[in-house]
């Protein structure tokens, strides 16, 4: 079974994965009263040898579009990544977690940003086409 995440879905990704952090896996982005959301394309360096850096084609930077207000809780990364989870990208600005993966799982990829904001049936986004790809393989083995 494969799964994949983006946005609130990487958030209960995480918080499914950990469930005794349910409370505090994520927190609010700690931002002014009157900008209460994160926007825009934010650059992330990708961890080598990781599903995400494949996904990219092993580019050690990218650069995706976001729209949220809930961020990864830094304080618990040590703990998640301890029992298995990967932060496989990290925002170069802010050091946040913007991409995690599960390595033991057959294809598991949750993502802070909006693939989708990127893609187009022409041109699909790289997550998109590589847990297509492998759906099919998981289906046809």
């Amino acid at each position: 079974m494969q799964a994949s995440s983006t946005c609130c879905g990487a958030v209960a990704s995480v918080v499914e994965d950990n469930r005794q952090h349910v409370a505090a896996a994520f927190h609010p982005a700690a931002h002014s009263a009157l900008h209460t959301m994160r926007l825009g394309a934010w650059d992330c360096t990708l961890l080598p040898n990781t599903l995400a850096s494949t996904v990219y084609g092993n580019a050690s930077k990218i650069s995706e579009r976001h729209r949220h207000r809930f961020e990864f809780n830094n304080d618990y990364k040590e703990d998640l990544e301890a029992k298995g989870m990967v932060a496989s990208g990290i925002n170069t600005e802010t050091g946040l977690v913007e991409i995690v993966e599960i390595p033991s799982h057959p294809w598991f990829v949750g993502v802070q940003y909006h693939p989708e904001y990127k893609s187009t049936v022409a041109n699909p986004h790289p997550l998109f086409v590589h847990f297509v790809k492998a759906a099919l393989a998981h289906a046809n083995a």
